[in-house]
């Protein structure tokens, strides 16, 4: 379940709205973005809470929150989530192309490959090999 605090709650409401989740014996994870906070409960929590939140001042709404990856929803996670390596930013507002080999046999092997994914418009080269992501750079002279 999560709660949905506004931009304009002050701290000490959401450290009240706090104090209740926690004085039920839950855990609580606090997500604070532009436009709103949101509080997310973690553990079970009874039918009678989620009106007794809904009550509260400062909380814009309940949501009861029943899917698999709850942290990683839109729900709970307003913002997109932008990963940047070296000035290439992975999940912002342009399209990056990604491409590499599903398992690195060597390093010609990706030597070659790097410069295939380059001259076809790759900006990130991705591989199975001890979990390395290498970014092509401009100064690398490939294809």
């Amino acid at each position: 379940m999560i709660v949905i605090a506004g931009k304009a709650t002050p701290e000490e409401q959401i450290q009240d709205i706090v104090a209740v989740i926690e004085k039920e014996g839950l855990q609580v994870h606090i997500s604070r973005g532009e436009d709103r906070t949101i509080i997310g409960l973690i553990g079970k929590v009874e039918p009678k809470m989620q009106e007794h939140l809904r009550q509260m001042k400062g909380v814009e709404n309940v949501v009861k929150i029943s899917k698999s990856y709850k942290l990683a929803s839109r729900d709970f996670h307003p913002e997109d989530t932008v990963i940047s390596i070296k000035g290439v930013d992975i999940g912002g507002k342009e399209l990056v192309v990604m491409g590499g080999p599903c398992a690195v046999e060597s390093a010609a092997q990706i030597d070659e490959i790097a410069g295939l994914v380059k001259a076809a418009g790759g900006q990130v080269l991705r591989g199975e090999h001890l979990s390395l992501v290498r970014v092509l750079t401009a100064s690398r002279e490939r294809a």
